[in-house]
């Protein structure tokens, strides 16, 4: 899930005059609430703080550093000390830092800043408690999402989730789902707001769409009424193309067309076909498009399946746990990178003897036939399964 940062604060038009003093590199820390600090703190209330409450975005004067430089320092330790996202201060008393009190923020990479006396409080915690609101109401529908893939859901529920995201959806639906989610650099230097709100936002203004953050990635559903070929065609090109005029790189998956209370199954499909390619930037995969991995799909929870796959994982894992030999990562990374030696070490940051060797450790653990066939098709199929699982 997409969480709210400090940059994404920032980039609200109340904050346009703001100016990041230090710690730029807490500027990905994320923010859960923001609240107000101007009282002293002593000795006593940094020893004994509460740690608890974490991603914070405090507002202070910083009135008691007016006289006392080292006050402020001591401040920021404390500010660290709770864990907080970011310290906004005003202009008003404090009109210049000391090299090494940016310096310290920097160090603990807690962002410092400086916000215009004349902002109101109360406006500034509006504008951002409204932004936390949002995204809170993502959250709860991604979690509304999550239960729509449980395939035994009743209908009636089925209904009620739905009517919740969006009571218009049209009685035909396509999944997309992207993933790999690399916007273009025109977007990342915008100072714009985040460009997976911006498109998810654009996306849910048609009353017979429903966009949200999901699993990583985005989760687009688009109804329709007409259900002929060249219309299917046309509605599937019309979100592909808006998708990457954001992310040119992503990888969209995209499901058969099917019913809207058939729901779970065309997100499913949507979301293993984007992740089973998820490393080849800029795809564009239908279900159909799949092989084993569309099979598989269809299989899930077939005993065979099942059995398949605990005999294959479970010794992997059992040797993980054991001796921290990253086994399954190499897997993953070695499909990823179309079981390439050279490909695999590179992106796992180790020799290329090294990923044999750990590849040869997998051979000797896992049941699979006489030929390095046998083995590749094993561990994709293994790779396959596993990605399954996580969904």
């Amino acid at each position: 899930m997409y969480r709210i940062t400090v940059s994404d604060i920032l980039k609200l038009p109340i904050l346009k005059d703001a100016a990041i003093l230090s710690g730029s590199r807490g500027l990905t820390n994320p923010v859960s609430y923001i609240t107000v600090f101007d009282n002293y703190i002593n000795e006593d209330d940094y020893l004994h703080a509460d740690t608890r409450v974490r991603n914070a975005i405090y507002l202070t004067s910083m009135f008691y550093g007016l006289d006392d430089s080292d006050y402020i320092s001591f401040s920021l330790r404390y500010f660290h000390r709770v864990h907080a996202s970011a310290v906004f201060v005003t202009d008003e008393y404090v009109k210049e830092f000391r090299e090494e009190d940016l310096a310290l923020a920097d160090s603990l990479s807690l962002p410092l800043i400086s916000i215009k006396k004349n902002l109101p409080y109360s406006l500034l915690i509006s504008r951002i408690s409204e932004r936390l609101l949002s995204h809170q109401q993502m959250q709860h529908s991604e979690d509304i999402l999550i239960f729509l893939t449980d395939k035994s859901l009743p209908e009636y529920k089925k209904q009620d989730l739905l009517n919740t995201l969006n009571p218009f959806l049209a009685n035909s639906i396509i999944c997309f789902f992207l993933s790999g989610l690399r916007h273009s650099a025109a977007a990342e230097h915008s100072g714009e707001e985040n460009p997976a709100l911006k498109l998810i936002e654009k996306i849910n203004r048609n009353t017979l769409y429903y966009s949200s953050f999901y699993r990583d990635g985005i989760l687009i559903i688009k109804s329709f009424k007409s259900t002929s070929s060249v219309s299917t065609r046309k509605h599937i090109s019309s979100i592909v193309d808006l998708v990457r005029e954001i992310f040119p790189e992503c990888c969209i998956g995209i499901s058969n067309p099917t019913s809207l209370y058939k729901i779970a199954e065309a997100i499913s499909q949507a979301y293993m076909t984007a992740t089973a390619f998820s490393y080849n930037f800029g795809c564009t995969l239908s279900f159909n498009e799949l092989g084993v991995a569309r099979l598989l799909l269809n299989l899930e929870g077939h005993p065979a399946l099942e059995e398949f796959y605990s005999e294959t994982i479970t010794p992997i894992l059992l040797y993980d746990q054991k001796y921290n030999a990253h086994l399954l990562e190499t897997i993953i990374a070695f499909i990823e990178h179309n079981m390439d030696y050279a490909k695999t070490s590179r992106a796992l940051f180790v020799h290329e003897n090294t990923i044999r060797y750990r590849m040869n450790r997998v051979k000797s653990m896992i049941p699979y036939g006489k030929s390095d066939m046998d083995f590749y098709q094993t561990i994709y199929m293994l790779y396959t399964l596993n990605k399954l699982k996580l969904f």
